[in-house]
């Protein structure tokens, strides 16, 4: 696009939807994002907050638990019908529509069953992997969507990098998913690692310790005058 959206709408509010909704925003663009479920809901539900009241103080319209009824082509608009969470309908006039749901691999023409490559139980859409990013077949590694990821770069890059240990050095490699760095970029950033605090409650009940300290403790922080945001430990 070479000129201002007048209206996007977004669907699906995972990192890439809210850093677009985000940028386009501050482009001068109206922006209102749907999402059938819960906004950001992979984050610690605390760290989620604050991103997305950033969102909403610099005017994108947030709607979770929506769904989209009918999309309409109109003379200079597309009309976009919604059911919001409490039940009510209502109708937009957007300009442009972006969809950013989740992405799934096509899996289905590569011959799976000729290179005896199993898909997961759990997930049809995957592939069955050991620690180490092989498949069934020990010869085929597979990393990234392929391999149930998230759409993350970074991950992707580690994954690579561990693969060619494996498949060209000889080297054991595993990967533990709870280490890997999750990032959303939002303003403020949104960078975890480890266990959510709802995940650490799940697994320990209450045998850890929640540390907290404001951005608006921090010397760059009061020095750019953005003191929003904290960084959250989970100690055990």
């Amino acid at each position: 696009n070479t000129k201002r959206l007048d209206h996007l709408l977004i669907l699906g509010a995972g990192p890439m939807g809210l850093e677009l909704a985000l940028a386009y925003r501050r482009f001068g663009s109206a922006v209102t994002v749907v999402e059938t479920g819960k906004l950001l809901a992979h984050a610690d539900p605390e760290l989620a907050a604050i991103a997305l009241r950033r969102l909403v103080d610099e005017g994108v319209v947030l709607h979770e638990d929506a769904s989209v009824i009918a999309v309409q082509s109109r003379p200079e608009s597309i009309g976009v019908a919604l059911r919001l969470s409490a039940g009510e309908s209502v109708t937009l006039d957007v300009s442009h529509i972006l969809v950013a749901g989740t992405r799934v691999a096509n899996l289905d023409d590569l011959g799976l069953p000729a290179a005896r490559v199993r898909r997961a139980k759990l997930d049809p859409a995957a592939l069955a992997l050991s620690a180490a990013f092989r498949t069934s077949n020990p010869r085929i590694f597979a990393i990234g969507e392929a391999a149930g990821r998230p759409p993350m770069p970074h991950l992707a890059a580690i994954e690579a990098d561990l693969v060619v240990r494996a498949a060209i050095l000889g080297q054991q490699v595993r990967i533990d998913a709870a280490a890997m760095p999750r990032l959303t970029l939002t303003d403020p950033e949104l960078a975890e690692i480890g266990l959510t605090e709802p995940m650490a409650r799940q697994r320990f009940k209450s045998a850890f310790t929640v540390l907290r300290l404001g951005y608006d403790d921090n010397g760059k922080a009061r020095a750019r005058r953005d003191g929003l945001g904290l960084v959250k430990l989970i100690v055990g």
